[in-house]
């Protein structure tokens, strides 16, 4: 099953240790996703089981992001871990990434953008969703960039379900 969807959502008023007091955080998360828990605590409803094509459609969306952000500046990686040591550069990025989105048994990757205090990219908890936070601006042109064609769908939902 491909992916059909991209969702999003602006994070307001919530509170992690990773989320910085100011500047704008951003969620984006395909449709559909596996069945979750924590997405349907989150109030999501849009499940289907994954198969080798979604799988390469969520590696294209991060590839995307990663890529869409880099005018913010060169990716760091600042938590998490390298999956494989052989790979360059943004592969190894976006691997990084895909295993903190898909795999809850790798610690939550975030990298940063143009130093620290400009932007981050995270992922984590076996979560397919992607957080985009930006000190200034807005996430409309990355948000266009990724989505390739597909329909973006703002959504809110009770993020700290997916924290």
């Amino acid at each position: 099953m491909k992916i059909l969807r991209l969702n999003w959502g602006e994070v307001r008023g919530e509170t992690a240790t990773w989320i910085p007091d100011s500047g704008r955080l951003f969620a984006l998360w395909p449709s559909p996703v596996d069945h979750d828990l924590c997405f349907k605590a989150a109030g999501f409803r849009d499940f289907a089981d994954s198969d080798e094509a979604w799988h390469g459609d969520f590696a294209q969306l991060v590839q995307l992001t990663l890529q869409a952000m880099q005018y913010l500046g060169a990716a760091n990686l600042v938590a998490g871990e390298y999956v494989t040591k052989d790979k360059p550069g943004e592969t190894a990025l976006i691997d990084a990434l895909l295993a903190a989105a898909l795999d809850d048994g790798f610690p939550p990757c975030r990298l940063t953008f143009g130093g620290p205090g400009v932007a981050f990219l995270r992922s984590g908890h076996g979560l397919p969703v992607l957080w985009l936070w930006l000190a200034t601006g807005d996430a409309e042109e990355i948000l266009k960039a990724v989505a390739c064609g597909r329909p973006l769908s703002r959504m809110d939902l009770a993020w700290a379900n997916l924290f």
